[in-house]
């Protein structure tokens, strides 16, 4: 299971932290949505009541209809990116697709790709570094007829926690792992 101890950080991959990661130092929490995690700290405040700022009152929260409440962007679920633009073309023939899967709570377990909108899925070949917490990469190899296509992916980790098919919409952005591409 990831730890879920917040972190001082002030160096990466062995330097110290680029100024656009937040040099000197920043906050981080895993599992919890990366721009939740306070860069270029300048002091530390405990406080037994919750603290309001711009950030946490208009910004990272979740907005729309789904969200009445409009919750702290905070915790997320098993998620996957695909590493072709958007909206894609490829050209027809043999491919090797990658991509990155990653979950808060647990190293994936195994990514399915969907070349038909989600009726069949094959299993993508995982990168040997997977850390519960991190991104690990993944590939699979497609040969790919002229025509268009609905490629979808899907995460699970090892604490058997799914990526889901779809998510509510939130007004400051919504990525469900859906990509349509034309050849």
């Amino acid at each position: 299971m990831c730890p879920r101890r917040t972190l001082l950080v002030y160096g990466m991959n062995g330097q110290a932290l680029p100024e656009d990661h937040g040099f000197p130092m920043r906050v981080l929490t895993p599992g919890w949505i990366g721009i939740a995690n306070i860069k270029w700290v300048g002091k530390i405040e405990v406080s037994e009541t919750p603290l309001f700022s711009q950030w946490n009152t208009t910004l990272y929260r979740f907005f729309g209809e789904a969200y009445p409440d409009s919750p702290v962007l905070y915790d997320q679920q098993p998620k996957s990116d695909i590493e072709i633009p958007w909206p894609a073309t490829l050209p027809a023939g043999e491919q090797e697709l990658t991509g990155r899967s990653w979950s808060p709570f647990d190293r994936i377990k195994h990514v399915g790709v969907s070349f038909d909108g989600g009726s069949q899925w094959k299993k993508a070949k995982l990168e040997k570094t997977n850390t519960a917490g991190t991104w690990v990469q993944w590939s699979i190899k497609w040969d790919a007829f002229p025509g268009s296509y609905g490629i979808r992916v899907r995460a699970e980790d090892k604490a058997g926690n799914i990526q889901p098919d779809s998510v509510p919409f939130n007004e400051q952005g919504t990525s469900t792992g859906r990509w349509p591409t034309t050849q």
